[in-house]
């Protein structure tokens, strides 16, 4: 797996085609947002590249994801999750004011 300066993007890009240099702590949920396209999509992208990934994994500052093309557009880019439970809350978060709790 790959950790790039964002300088060296333009020749990778050729190489590779789109692609996103990564700051600390980014997930493919903020990467899809910025390069408006959907985080499965980034996720199958840099499936292989990155065992692993998943939508929310945090990825070390200079690491590289493929995009993809332009003419391959979103069909959704904010979906609505299904059929899942509501994540568990970390035990040092606080909760909202007013919130109920369990």
């Amino acid at each position: 797996a790959g950790v790039v300066k964002e300088e060296d993007l333009e020749a990778l890009e050729a190489e590779f085609g789109p692609c996103h240099v990564c700051r600390e702590n980014d997930t493919c949920y903020i990467v899809a947002r910025l390069v408006k396209c959907t985080p499965r999509q980034l996720v199958e992208l840099n499936a292989e590249r990155y065992p692993g990934l998943t939508a929310s994994s945090r990825l070390k500052k200079g690491t590289l994801l493929l995009l993809p093309d332009e003419e391959d557009p979103p069909t959704n880019l904010n979906p609505q999750p299904t059929g899942t439970a509501p994540a568990a809350q970390p035990e040092h978060a606080v909760p909202l004011p007013g919130a109920e709790t369990a």
